[in-house]
């Protein structure tokens, strides 16, 4: 087959004859040409796919003992290849001295910090941290600045009277979202909050109820984070609904 043939099939069998087409597009493009590797791996998952849904009443007639020993010689190349020019043992050894020598973060995807006097939930860590803050606002920065001046963010030592808390049940019972008064004991005192009655209450404000009673929750029962800008809105529509507001300078909730 030469260029001109080839562009015909592709003239004239395009897309009537499939294989033709394929045949005359590797030998324009040979790029597209499948490599022995490839087609032995496809083969050898057609077989035993085969095998697997079809179990006695697959069709053996598809391959002979030639594919049979193609396959087994290929496989047996797989386990005697070197990675790299090493062998495995040598290069198993050296990926563990690259794991030992790579730079773990300090903070896990999830975690609230404080940073230069700021609160900031790490959104990713991959390469690098990826901060969000508690208005969404969004900034990249490597681990060598956070991990040596940044902290974990603790609601006994960070959190203020005022503050907007958010609290994750660690029992499968309700979350809250409470503007957080102090602590006492071993007990979280809040002004006021919502409380979620479903599982279900991320998509709206539905599943949330406001509640003006000052009241404490327990410290140990629940995981606290600084409210995001979402959590907030939600926590002051909900008050808004019930016919009050928060005063943020004379810390007191008002009924108007």
């Amino acid at each position: 087959m030469n260029r001109e043939e080839a562009i015909k099939i592709v003239k004239s069998h395009y897309p009537a004859n499939k294989q033709m087409l394929n045949e005359a597009l590797e030998f324009l493009i040979p790029e597209l040409k499948e490599t022995e590797d490839e087609k032995i791996r496809k083969d050898l998952i057609t077989f035993l796919d085969e095998i697997w849904h079809l179990g006695k009443n697959a069709n053996f007639d598809k391959w002979d003992k030639s594919d049979c020993s193609n396959w087994i010689a290929w496989l047996e190349k797989q386990g005697e290849q070197k990675s790299q020019g090493k062998s495995a043992l040598e290069a198993i050894k050296e990926e563990k001295v690259d794991n030992a020598n790579k730079v773990e973060p300090k903070f896990k995807v999830g975690d609230w910090i404080v940073w230069e006097d700021k609160r900031y939930k790490v959104n990713y860590n991959g390469c690098g941290y990826e901060l969000v803050d508690q208005n969404g606002l969004s900034t990249s920065l490597e681990y060598g600045n956070i991990d040596e001046n940044a902290r974990l963010w603790d609601i006994t030592k960070d959190a203020k009277e005022g503050d907007i808390i958010y609290a994750e049940s660690k029992f499968a019972t309700f979350d809250f979202i409470v503007i957080f008064s102090k602590l006492e004991n071993k007990n979280v005192g809040v002004y006021c909050g919502v409380s979620s009655d479903s599982d279900d209450y991320s998509d709206g404000l539905d599943h949330w109820e406001f509640d003006s009673t000052k009241g404490f929750i327990e410290l140990d029962r629940y995981n606290f984070y600084p409210a995001t800008k979402k959590q907030r809105h939600l926590l002051y529509q909900k008050m808004k609904d019930a016919g009050y507001e928060w005063d943020a300078e004379k810390k007191e909730l008002k009924d108007f």
